[in-house]
């Protein structure tokens, strides 16, 4: 007789002997979680549009989902032989050492060591207190030296400017910060220059051409600031409520505008979307004749153009101090003039290039120009150059 094999039936676990998991340890399904990141997300962009409302087109920057992707972080490049030159391409060479930033975005200052005497000159010629905090914003020829002094101060060096003659950058911002308004002359206060007018002769005909074109492509632009004198540039430092946080700028240069798009506010997702769309085509069209403040999605100014070629500066720190032994020995014709300061007509600045050049390869500054012939007006250059 067959027997049969019984099968033992398991009964399934109770809701007692289930195990329970509490409340918080519990997660969300996928599509809630989803959904909860799009409104946060939301409700951020929506505080940077108010933001932005308040703050006008100048002091907001653009919101992380738009911002331009991380570039990978260049390779460093192999150190050039060492040549005993003193040409122009050395130091191009020399001068890429502090071009751009490091991978943490961090300036790449100058780092060769100072002599006591290049340290004087530098602060008595350029205003520079501290000559390691000099740097150039990037590697592109149209690139000048910039000084980033204490307390956020950035200036380019040699730029015309509100600042007194031997006074360095910190001592100056904190001289027009202390400035009561009333006692500002009035071109500071009121003056603001619009139109392509103001501008120089050749950046002139540029941005008709940029305009002309953005309108063809599709934009809707005009023109705001153009021409800025030093004595404005200074005021809108102290009393702009960040309008600027530059001491010099290309306007003073007349090469640069504060150019509108649409409506000229970012108070909407999609007005700030057409402000970075009209950035991008500036400088793929201009093909580096121009040149923005930031990135084009990444700004504190967004009207800033400006026209880089050719550039208004200095490209080395070598050729720094070269400008500041001869500008040291040339007297100012009155007690405005800075014979240091880059002159703003074109003509003149090729003159003074061509000036530093010559005394570089001259025997009769072939000793170095001390503190006290320099305080003292020895006068072995030239007559000065005009502004």
């Amino acid at each position: 007789m067959t027997r049969r094999r019984r099968r033992t039936r398991v009964a399934p676990p109770s809701s007692e002997t289930q195990t329970r998991i509490p409340a918080r340890e519990r997660v969300a399904p996928a599509p809630v979680q989803r959904a909860h990141v799009r409104r946060t997300a939301l409700a951020f962009a929506g505080i940077l549009l108010l933001a932005g409302a308040c703050l006008g087109v100048r002091g907001l920057r653009t919101p992380t989902a738009l911002a331009e992707p991380a570039a990978p972080a260049p390779a460093p490049a192999p150190a050039p032989p060492a040549v005993v030159d003193s040409s122009a391409s050395a130091r191009e060479a020399d001068a890429l050492a502090y071009a751009g930033r490091d991978a943490h975005r961090r300036p790449r200052y100058v780092r060769r060591a100072f002599t006591d005497e290049e340290r004087a000159l530098l602060r008595d010629a350029f205003g520079i207190a501290d000559p390691n905090r000099l740097w150039l914003p990037d590697s592109t020829p149209a690139a000048v030296l910039r000084y980033d002094g204490a307390g956020g101060l950035a200036a380019r060096v040699g730029y015309r400017s509100w600042r007194r003659h031997g006074e360095t950058w910190e001592a100056f911002v904190a001289r027009i910060r202390a400035l009561d308004r009333r006692a500002w002359p009035g071109a500071a206060r009121s003056s603001y220059h619009t139109g392509l007018a103001w501008l120089d002769a050749d950046a002139r005909v540029a941005f008709a051409e940029l305009l002309d074109a953005a309108r063809a492509a599709g934009f809707t632009v005009r023109v705001a600031e153009t021409y800025r004198a030093p004595e404005r540039q200074a005021y809108l430092l102290a009393h702009g409520n960040g309008q600027t946080f530059t001491a010099t700028s290309a306007h003073q240069y007349g090469r640069a505008a504060d150019i509108l798009v649409g409506d000229g506010r970012i108070d909407t997702m999609r007005k700030v979307r057409e402000w970075i769309r009209f950035r991008r085509w500036v400088l793929a069209w201009g093909e580096g004749r121009f040149r923005l403040v930031g990135t084009p999605s990444d700004t504190f100014d967004w009207p800033h153009v400006e026209l880089a070629d050719p550039p208004v500066g200095f490209r080395s720190v070598d050729e720094l101090l070269d400008a500041a032994r001869t500008c040291l020995t040339t007297p100012p014709r009155d007690a405005d003039d800075d014979p240091c300061a880059l002159p703003r007509d074109d003509g003149a600045r090729a003159t003074l290039r061509a000036r530093v050049a010559h005394a570089r390869h001259t025997d009769t500054l072939a000793t170095p120009v001390t503190l006290a012939n320099a305080r003292h007006g020895d006068v072995r250059s030239v007559s000065p150059v005009s502004r």
